[in-house]
């Protein structure tokens, strides 16, 4: 394999900083290095010019050129000031990863304990950090939320028969994955609950190879990578992000069902979201008890009350909110938040109209149904 590193030492970490869940990876640290350097490069290669692919990550970064490429890539805009594509000498490479690193700042990304010598010196340990940093930004979506939660809420929404609990072992088998990728398309993997989870890796191939042709999923993971018991949280992330991030198989799969329940259509789960009508028209359309949307005000004063009153309907559906009636009503919401909340509401089965459910008492023994009765 290209690229392979074994540096021990340097501990999984999931994106709250811990050791990652459910993981022994004492004495395998190699492994995890392994399995992240490899992901995180084949991330950054998406992204880049095949003249400029990465080998080795601790090493091709230094000269700053890949660096701001990559960064110039993420943002779809030039970097200013402009950077040297022919670096010469160490001051040059420190100025272009400057460049690079006070891009991202501006753009939102904190920066903690890593400057641009760290990238010239090639850190290995800081440089998976920035990496992560950017998938983050860039893929998975600013939010005040850990990512991991709500990406588990909304796998958790669309695979209710899984029982998904986290981003690493449960995947190991390629059974949550082709069922992911039957979500995504209905019919692209149908038979995944006949599976034998004792063929892990041929099950992921089959089902990463699918999804890459048919959904556009890049392979950024092995297929025996997906099936170890050493897969680190964050690679597992970043991978199971293509199928979730604006624009991807899985959003637009939940779009669908959505916009199944609506009147009129909606194209994404952020700012028509906001005031609480949409939500509002898709409990109705499940025969909850959310407000008309025509009689919701929609002045922004009251858009955090109108969700209060949808959030209180799905609750009486059986559905617990994923982000409270502020974050909703918040013009930054997070795309994946409100997708997560909304894919709960696709298992709801349908009630009757409420005038179907009226219960009519009769002080009488002699009632019959079909029968005229006096008052």
């Amino acid at each position: 394999m290209e690229g392979k590193i074994s540096h021990s030492g340097l501990l999984a970490r999931s994106p709250e900083g811990h050791a990652a869940r459910g993981m022994q990876i004492k004495g395998n640290e190699d492994v995890w290095v392994e399995i992240q350097a490899n992901t995180f490069r084949n991330w950054v290669n998406e992204h880049l010019p095949k003249d400029l692919r990465i080998v080795d990550l601790s090493e091709d970064l230094r000269t700053g050129v890949r660096l701001c490429a990559l960064v110039e890539a993420l943002q779809k805009r030039p970097l200013k000031p402009g950077w040297n594509k022919r670096p010469a000498n160490q001051h040059h490479y420190l100025e272009n990863v400057t460049t690079a690193l006070n891009a991202i700042e501006k753009d939102g990304v904190k920066l903690v304990n890593i400057g641009n010598l760290d990238i010239v010196n090639g850190n290995l340990k800081l440089i998976l950090g920035l990496i992560w940093s950017l998938i983050v930004r860039y893929q998975i979506g600013r939010s005040k939320f850990p990512p991991r939660k709500l990406m588990l809420a909304w796998l958790q929404a669309v695979l209710p028969e899984c029982k998904v609990s986290n981003l690493t072992t449960d995947w190991n088998s390629g059974v949550l994955l082709s069922a992911l990728v039957d979500y995504c398309e209905p019919g692209l993997f149908p038979h995944w609950r006949r599976l034998d989870k004792g063929n892990a890796i041929e099950n992921c191939r089959k089902a990463m190879n699918i999804a890459q042709k048919d959904l556009g999923i890049p392979a950024v993971l092995e297929p025996e990578y997906l099936a170890s018991p050493w897969l680190d949280e964050l690679s597992g992330m970043t991978y199971l992000s293509y199928f979730m991030k604006p624009g991807s198989p899985g959003f637009h799969a939940t779009l669908r069902w959505v916009n199944s329940r609506l009147e009129r259509p909606v194209q994404n789960f952020t700012s028509e979201w906001n005031d609480g009508r949409v939500l509002s028209e898709v409990i109705r359309s499940l025969g909850g008890s959310a407000a008309a949307p025509e009689k919701l005000r929609t002045d922004p004063a009251f858009w955090e009350h109108n969700q209060n009153q949808a959030l209180d309907a799905g609750k009486r559906l059986g559905v617990k909110p994923v982000l409270s009636a502020k974050d909703l009503a918040d013009k930054n919401v997070e795309h994946l938040g409100v997708m997560a909340y909304a894919a709960h509401f696709q298992w709801v089965p349908e009630r009757p109209p409420l005038h179907d459910l009226i219960n009519v008492l009769l002080n009488s023994t002699s009632g019959r149904v079909g029968e005229p009765v006096s008052c």
